[in-house]
Parts: C-alpha cells; sequence; structure tokens
C-alpha cells in the first residue's frame, strides 16, 4: 500500500472506532456489566486458522453477553464494524481489510465466512512441507511427546521433538501436520521416513534404515519398545547404584 492508502485506511479505522467505542460502552451500561472483549486476532505467530477459530468463538461469546445477538437485522452493520474493530489492526491492516465483498458483508456470520476463507487460502503448501521435513526429535523428548506435537504442529518454527516428549504424542502432531501438506496416498511411507530421520536415537536409526521392508507399524512399535527399554535400563542402573550406596553405608 502507497502513504495515502495507509492514511486513508487509519482515518477510517479511527472513525469506525469512536462509533463503535460509543455503542460498546451503551452496551455494557446497559448489560450492567463491564463484558470482557475478545483478544485481537494473532496473525503473527501460531496457526492463523486455528488462531482465528478461536477469535471467532471469543467473539460468539461476547456477542451473547452483551446482548448483541438480540439487535434487530437494522443493527447489522454496526455488528459487522465492531467485529472489524475487535479482530484488530494488525490484522485489518494485513490482510487489507479482507478485500470483501458488498455481498459477503450483508450479515455478520456472511462476514465470519467470508473471512475464514481468505485466511485459509493463505496457506503455504509448500512452507508446511518443509515444516514436517524439517521436524526431529530433540535430546530428552520422549517419542509419545514428540508425535503429539507433530500432530498438531502447523505453526511457524521447525518441529523438533521437545524434552519428556513421548512417541504417540510426537506420531499424534506429525499426522496432524501431514494433513496440512497434501501429501494424500504416501501417508504411511513419508511418516515413517519422518520419523527414522527425526528420532533422537543414532542407533536406533540405524536399527531400522537397514530393514528393507519397514512399516510405519514396525517403526512405531520399535521405537516404542526402544524407548520403554532405555527407561528400564536406566531405572535398573538407578537401583543397582542406591544399593550399592546403601552396602557400603553399613557398618558391623
Amino acid at each position: 500500500m502507497d502513504n495515502e492508502t495507509v492514511m486513508e485506511f487509519l482515518k477510517k479505522q479511527i472513525d469506525s472506532l469512536a462509533e463503535i467505542t460509543k455503542n460498546l460502552s451503551l452496551m455494557n451500561t446497559n448489560s450492567g456489566q463491564n463484558v470482557p472483549k475478545p483478544l485481537p486476532l494473532d496473525v503473527e505467530k501460531g496457526n492463523i486458522g486455528e488462531n482465528y477459530e478461536h477469535f471467532v468463538k471469543s467473539f460468539q461469546d461476547y456477542v451473547i453477553a452483551t446482548g448483541m445477538d438480540k439487535w434487530p437485522p437494522s443493527e447489522e452493520e454496526m455488528k459487522i464494524r465492531i467485529l472489524f474493530t475487535l479482530i484488530g489492526d494488525k490484522a485489518m491492516f494485513k490482510y487489507d481489510r479482507f478485500k470483501l465483498s458488498d455481498d459477503e458483508k450483508t450479515t455478520v456470520n456472511n462476514v465470519i465466512s467470508a473471512i475464514r476463507s481468505r485466511l485459509l487460502s493463505k496457506r503455504n503448501v509448500i512452507y508446511e512441507r518443509a515444516m514436517f521435513n524439517s521436524c526431529n526429535q530433540e535430546t530428552d523428548e520422549k517419542f509419545d511427546d514428540y508425535y503429539r506435537k507433530l500432530e498438531k504442529l502447523i505453526e511457524n518454527n521447525s518441529c523438533n521433538q521437545e524434552t519428556d516428549e513421548k512417541f504417540n504424542d510426537y506420531y499424534r502432531k506429525l499426522e496432524k501436520l501431514f494433513e496440512n501438506c497434501e501429501f494424500k496416498d504416501f501417508k504411511s511411507d513419508l511418516l515413517r521416513d519422518r520419523i527414522v530421520l527425526g528420532i533422537k536415537s543414532k542407533e536406533l536409526r540405524k536399527r531400522l534404515m537397514v530393514k528393507a521392508d519397514l512399516t510405519l507399524r514396525e517403526t512405531l512399535d520399535l521405537c516404542r519398545i526402544d524407548e520403554l527399554t532405555n527407561q528400564q535400563m536406566q531405572e535398573l542402573s538407578t537401583e543397582t547404584v542406591n544399593k550399592i550406596s546403601n552396602a557400603g553405608s553399613c557398618r558391623f
């Protein structure tokens, strides 16, 4: 946007804000309480789709709490202006007011649906695949925790298995991330490959890589067995050390 467009945008926002602030004050007075406003839409971190759905739910709760749901159809335009104000300047500016048509701005529900469509269309499949392929298990991160994180991850940072994250958590997270990459029929093979490359155990990786017919199911089983075995060995080692320490402290 050029400077003139930016200034025009800011002026419209200021004018709308003044009118909406007046209406919000009246709403709070009529309801007998100050209803907390939804937090603005976060467009800088996290998954924009999930962030938007969270904002919409908060906005819908706000509409009911303030009595806006009982407003007559003639006040629909004011509802839309309030939605735009609450969604925040950063989102409105970044997406150029979402470039909504007049038909899309007939009701607040139409606006919500139209914005959702705009945001989802912005998803970058290449970026999602890059995130999937950069996901490695970190030191001390349990396999199940790592897997759950992979399922949920559609965020802007590379996906690494975190400390104490279990394998099942890691795998579920990887599945969720996979859905955003549009890999379709290659799901099992790609999940298997990402796990083999991303697990923290180099010895286990070597064992998996020599298996020519390795399946996803076999990969999951071997990773979980390896993690459980290491945990049991650590517990036995600790128990042995404690016994030796106790024996050394005994005096006759």
